[in-house]
């Protein structure tokens, strides 16, 4: 969400090259369609956001192409990567084909497809979740261990020695009882034994299973992935307030501008058609990179 929503809301403009460096074209249609209403359905914002969750987590975010009858660009149709497989076709072109609602599948050519690549290597980008799959699946665990402890957990736990045997209503009797006063979070209570029943805890404690130790990794670890740094995700364990500003510039270099310029690139060369005639398209990242209060 960190990285959707930097890039989402930065300004996205057509440029024209100058000889004093470059200008503003508000005027193209370019820039409408990327910086205003890229498609009926979707703002830039909206449709940046989902370009690049897609990107992040499945490897490739994909949009078609729209052109006018004069070639112009008309429109960006946005398109989850679940329906898009990008191959190689008879003359080892790369080609997207897209399956549709009702069985059939459209091929579509690079020049009208809107390719933002995550990690990888080739034409598409790796899906990130399955690569990261047994570090969020750690994750998962240790949270379905946290809500199974504290929620379904009797605490304490162990074994209790009863001398000699107890019938098959006693011990139904005496389940029920436990699980009604020591079953759930309602935290310690004292328990009392009769009939020289004998008690032996066996629970391992959250800290002795570094519980909070493992959940703390794994925010790293999953921020690691992604390439963000953890105090972006809340997470403020290591940061103090001598250095957030610092870092937050940092992450802007590091984390942010990759994907800038992979949005940047592949609009450049796809959407002014064969004649770029000098346009380029910009994100604006001044607003993320102000200097730190004392600078300023």
């Amino acid at each position: 969400r960190y990285l959707t929503n930097a890039v989402g809301q930065l300004p996205w403009r057509v440029m024209v090259e100058t000889t004093k460096g470059a200008d503003r074209v508000p005027k193209h249609p370019v820039d409408y369609v990327i910086g205003v209403r890229p498609n009926p359905e979707m703002g830039s914002f909206t449709f940046r956001e989902s370009l690049l969750g897609d990107a992040l987590l499945w490897g490739n975010g994909y949009a078609e192409i729209e052109r006018d009858n004069a070639g112009r660009l008309f429109a960006l149709h946005y398109i989850h990567p679940s329906r898009v497989n990008a191959k190689r076709d008879d003359s080892y072109r790369l080609v997207y084909e897209v399956s549709g609602g009702g069985g059939a599948n459209t091929i579509l050519q690079p020049s009208d497809m809107y390719h933002v690549r995550g990690f990888g290597s080739g034409p598409v980008g790796f899906n990130v979740v399955q690569y990261a799959a047994q570090s969020i699946g750690w994750a998962e665990a240790t949270t379905l261990f946290g809500a199974g402890f504290f929620g379904q957990g009797m605490n304490p736990s162990g074994i209790v020695e009863i001398p000699g045997s107890l019938s098959k209503e006693a011990l139904t009797a005496m389940d029920e009882e436990w699980s009604r006063l020591y079953g759930g979070p309602k935290g310690k209570r004292t328990m009392y034994l009769d009939k020289g029943m004998k008690f032996t805890p066996i629970t391992q404690q959250l800290e002795q299973s570094q519980f909070i130790e493992s959940m703390q990794h794994q925010v790293e670890e999953i921020c690691r992935w992604f390439g963000v740094p953890p105090h972006k995700v809340m997470h403020l364990l290591r940061s103090t307030f001598s250095n957030i500003e610092h870092q937050s510039i940092e992450v802007v270099v590091d984390s942010v501008t990759p994907w800038v310029k992979r949005f940047e690139e592949e609009a450049d060369y796809k959407l002014f058609g064969q004649n770029r005639g000098g346009f380029f398209t910009k994100m604006n990242l001044n607003g993320l990179l102000r200097g730190d209060s004392q600078a300023r």
